[in-house]
């Protein structure tokens, strides 16, 4: 009776709803029903052996039992379409199935294309009309088409099961995964990193710093941040704010606007939004986080409580959107495979921007600044190195050849300039220093970023060697001899190991990008580095993408300090910066003193003498001139 239906829509329905009274017994690997065609009746066989008869008895009894179908199916469809209501395909008899799967979308098709078509107010033949409307009730509609759409999410979120079909367990593990990598970056490692590289009296201030960003951005993110960054298109460089709070916006199958281009459709990952959101975050905190190095020792706290919000906003979601998110560098062809430009160029400039601002330390901090635990310093550092494999591997968004690339390129650069930086150490200054070979491995880091998983290995040994010596080259003698450099007080040199790493890193991934590398990554076509037949073009448009955020991030960076510094001082008063965190927080990164008892200044006859404390001779206690109770020298 099925030859009766010729209209798509209905063999649909039809074939679905027989499917519903004709199982077959699952397979024992599977645990829901298969369905299998209509097996062939034997009583047909036999009807026709019997004779007229059986045969009369037989098509009787099937035009009853397909009437009474018929009719079901005609009650269904009505109900549907008067009530517009989704059909998820949980709630058909063996979803998970692949000819279940084309039923599901046979059903759904028209379903979607009547409740468009029942919608007249969003048709072309009505612009005139809705453009006559009182401007109240154009808001009243949006606000009501809102509405019935988070009602639809929400009524989805409710009926969506714990592994729905497209979620891919193994990409949704590795995601979170690399998000968790990422964060370890910041908690603890940048926290750690900075508490230790930094004068003691300035430990505390230090690590607050990075603790607070990483939780401010979070807040900003769910709220706002993501959404600017990667939801629907604003203007060719933002993306409108939203909420990203919501049950059925975050349990939804993740969207992807940057792997859109041209004819090529938008390519969704195997995991729900929720996990983009949190992969994500990790790199908008860490960005904020390493900017922070460029004004520690100096900014004031509430200042920098009000700034790093503001930034988040106003500066990082427009990077983000415009290569990440599918703006306009996107579309140009601009690269940046896990953010070269968008998070270590950004907070390069916008950290030595805002150290242009809040201005430099005291000068005696800027004359000795020596790190009060360098074995600390290299435990933060390695947890930067390690952290990196979700950095980089996490940037295809799936678990897949190009995140197993990255991962091994990443560790290949950083291994590379860490090396070329300790021999450049030693031939200079005939020693190998511990805080040079840290840096050096940050810079190896952040320079293989742009392209980790776009150049072939041997590259990658190319790249750590121009990371290791062109950084150099800019810190230890180009910043000597700049006017400028040495004016503006960079306190961790982070314009040197992030701006100036992340811009030759997107200028080499410009000469190396492989073209199959970047196919597998990228629906634009022709990008391939100029070594590939990509010619100088491609490097003239990492340039053109560079100056923009370079622009940008100077611009908005110095609007929202100016702003911030009509409301409250950017820099500390010169009397707490004598004195660091005790008068900064009221604590002290190490408060034992002798024994166990809390270190009293009073109790000890100590005078504040600059940036530190000199022991005097004539206590209660008997000690040597100049030195503390065991005979050490206090280096605050």
């Amino acid at each position: 009776m099925m030859d009766i239906f010729h209209d798509r829509d209905h063999v649909c329905l039809r074939a679905r709803w027989n499917a519903s009274f004709h199982r077959t017994a699952p397979p024992a690997s599977s645990s829901t029903y298969a369905i299998s065609p209509r097996p062939p009746s034997t009583e047909t066989v036999d009807s026709a052996t019997r004779g007229v008869d059986g045969g009369e008895v037989f098509l009787v009894r099937e035009l009853v039992e397909d009437s009474l179908l018929t009719a079901a199916y005609c009650a269904s469809v009505a109900v549907i379409r008067i009530l517009e209501v989704p059909i998820p395909n949980d709630a058909i008899p063996g979803a998970g199935h692949e000819h279940t799967k084309q039923l599901s979308s046979c059903i759904k098709g028209p379903v979607a294309q009547y409740q468009t078509r029942a919608r007249p107010a969003s048709s072309p033949t009505n612009t005139t009309q809705l453009a006559s409307a009182p401007v109240h009730a154009k808001k009243k509609k949006k606000k009501k088409k809102k509405k019935k759409k988070e009602k639809k999410m929400a009524a989805y979120a409710e009926n969506l099961p714990a592994v729905p079909d497209w979620l891919n367990k193994g990409d949704n593990a590795w995601q979170l995964t690399a998000a968790t990598l990422v964060g370890i970056q910041s908690m603890p490692g940048l926290v750690v990193l900075y508490g230790s590289i930094v004068k003691k009296k300035w430990a505390v201030n230090s690590a607050f710093m990075a603790l607070y960003a990483y939780a401010s951005a979070l807040l900003v993110w769910v709220l706002v941040g993501f959404r600017m960054a990667f939801g629907e298109r604003l203007l060719p460089f933002w993306g409108k704010a939203g909420v990203a709070l919501s049950q059925g916006y975050l349990v939804d199958r993740a969207r992807l606007s940057a792997t859109a281009h041209g004819d090529t459709p938008q390519t969704e990952p195997f995991y729900p939004e929720a996990t983009l959101v949190m992969f994500q975050f990790e790199f908008a905190a860490i960005t904020l986080v390493l900017l922070a190095g460029s004004v520690l020792g100096r900014m004031n706290i509430k200042a920098w409580m009000a700034f790093t919000p503001l930034w988040l906003m106003l500066s990082y979601t427009v990077g983000a959107f415009s290569l990440w998110g599918g703006g306009f560098l996107y579309h140009w062809g601009v690269i940046d495979y896990s953010g070269g430009y968008v998070i270590h160029l950004s907070s390069g400039v916008a950290g030595f921007t805002a150290a242009y601002w809040v201005g430099p330390r005291l000068k005696s901090d800027r004359d000795r600044f020596s790190p009060n635990n360098i074995l600390l310093m290299i435990a933060g550092g390695g947890l930067l190195w390690m952290g990196w494999a979700g950095f980089n591997g996490g940037a295809p968004y799936a678990a897949n050849i190009t995140a197993s690339i990255a991962v091994l390129n990443t560790n290949v650069s950083a291994a590379t300039s860490l090396l070329t930086w300790t021999c450049l150490d030693v031939i200079f200054f005939n020693k190998p220093s511990v805080i040079g070979a840290v840096q050096g491995m940050m810079t190896g880091l952040v320079c293989i970023t742009p392209g980790a998983g776009l150049v072939h290995t041997w590259a990658a040994v190319i790249i750590g060697i121009f990371a290791g010596s062109i950084p150099w080259f800019t810190m230890m003698i180009l910043h000597k001899k700049s006017a400028l450099l040495m004016k503006i007080d960079d306190t961790l040199a982070v314009f040197h190991t992030h701006a100036v790493a992340g811009l030759l890193g997107g200028i080499l991934t410009g000469l190396l990008a492989t073209p199959e590398l970047m196919r597998m990554e990228s629906p634009v076509p022709g990008l391939r580095g100029a070594f590939y037949g990509g010619g100088i073009r491609q490097v003239g448009k990492q340039l053109a993408g560079a100056a923009f955020v370079v622009v940008w991030n100077v611009v908005v960076t110095s609007l929202i300090l100016l702003a911030i510094g009509l409301v409250m001082p950017l820099r500390m008063p010169d009397e707490q910066l004598m004195i660091g965190d005790d008068a900064a927080h009221g604590e002290e990164a190490y408060a034992l003193w002798g024994d166990g008892e809390k270190f009293d200044a009073t109790r000890h006859d100590a005078a504040r003498v600059g940036g530190g404390i000199e022991m005097r001779e004539g206590s209660t206690e008997q000690r040597l001139s100049g030195q503390g109770a065991r005979g050490v020298t206090i280096q605050l």
